[in-house]
């Protein structure tokens, strides 16, 4: 578990927050999780958060969450945005566990 203070820019205004990461592995899933203690996510757009060329913000491409998703999903994988249960949002990667295969 990583607690980290953390520079955030919204709409212009900077700001420090808090940045949570923290990782378990249980049943051959290993799930990484960030939460942040921001404002969370407008109920608006949490479902076009994951979509390509999606943004909130007045610059950026709207890839990154994007890119994220498609790494994910190419290693059997999932993301989920939401907010966090005590304010701000939480962002959760959940793999399946690497196992080591030999390739003659």
């Amino acid at each position: 578990m990583v607690n980290k203070p953390h520079h955030q820019r919204l709409s212009g205004h900077a700001r420090w927050g808090l940045l949570r990461v923290t990782g378990t592995e249980s049943d051959g899933i290993v799930e990484i999780t960030m939460e942040d203690s921001g404002v969370g996510i407008d109920p608006a757009v949490a479902e076009r958060l994951l979509e390509p060329f999606f943004t909130t913000k007045p610059v950026g491409t709207g890839l990154g969450l994007a890119i994220v998703k498609r790494f994910a999903e190419g290693h059997h994988g999932t993301v989920s945005i939401e907010n966090g249960p005590t304010g701000g949002a939480r962002a959760t990667i959940r793999l399946p566990h690497a196992t080591a295969e030999v390739t003659p």
